[in-house]
């Protein structure tokens, strides 16, 4: 009968572990499948639940992301004669925060009080800046997250990867490559002592899942990680007791 190593380098615990390669046990021998069919399903299971608890990342940076800078010069004026005010946008890059300048057409109220000009009172027309106006219109033209969704489209990879099923694509923009995720299938058998495979050994089959986004475990809910392996067992024996038992079972 083939064999699977089940590790996870992750806080799931001992208990968890055990009840899931439990589960996966069961499911081979009651359901007749082999064990990469075995593996192929609960592995399916588990991304899916993992997918399920990560955050996905709002469309537009936080409110208190966008401000005004203070360094001079603090106002432009274009070709156009249009006043433009300095602001600043904090944002997430390679896991460290940057601060990025933009320039944010001003959007100002006008004002009329008497003072004293040339030593003559008279009506002046001073500026005064719509602030929250101005910072929500700076959010919206230079607050965009490009790639959000891309820690819960991560998960999607594996699934698309591994065992060729689709999976909705929330946001073209976020791009998965080779440097975010990797992983494959592999089965394996004993040598035999002059170096040929042993074709009476079992297979050792592996599957294995590395998400390498600096961010990944941020994204995650708290326990996400325990909760997902509790929830992918959960899902394995549900659809044992529920009898599903023919060959498109865990598809």
């Amino acid at each position: 009968m083939p064999a699977a190593s089940i590790a996870f380098e992750c806080e799931v615990s001992q208990r968890g572990l055990a009840d899931f390669v439990k589960a996966l046990s069961r499911y081979q021998k009651e359901t007749q499948r082999d064990m990469r069919g075995a593996l192929r399903s609960v592995t399916i299971d588990l991304v899916k639940s993992l997918r399920a608890r990560t955050r996905k990342a709002p469309k537009l940076v936080a409110r208190e992301d966008v401000r005004f800078g203070e360094s001079d010069p603090k106002y432009i004026t274009g070709k156009d004669r249009r006043q433009f005010r300095r602001v600043v946008v904090s944002r997430w890059f390679s896991g460290k925060r940057t601060q990025k300048v933009h320039w944010q057409f001003v959007q100002a109220k006008y004002k009329t009080h008497m003072g004293m000009r040339n030593g003559n009172w008279q009506g002046i027309v001073t500026r005064k800046e719509s602030s929250a106006a101005m910072l929500r219109q700076a959010r919206a033209n230079f607050g965009k997250v490009r790639q959000w969704g891309l820690a819960k489209k991560s998960w999607g990879w594996f699934m698309h990867s591994l065992f060729g099923k689709s999976t909705q694509d929330e946001n073209p923009q976020a791009r998965i490559d080779g440097r975010m995720v990797d992983g494959g299938i592999k089965e394996t058998r004993q040598l035999l002592p002059d170096g040929s495979i042993d074709l009476q050994a079992p297979v050792k089959c592996e599957i294995d899942i590395v998400n390498r986004l600096d961010y990944i475990r941020n994204a995650l809910h708290p326990g996400a990680l325990s909760q997902a392996v509790q929830a992918a067992t959960n899902s394995i024996n549900k659809k044992i007791d529920s009898g599903l038992k023919s060959r498109r079972f865990g598809s």
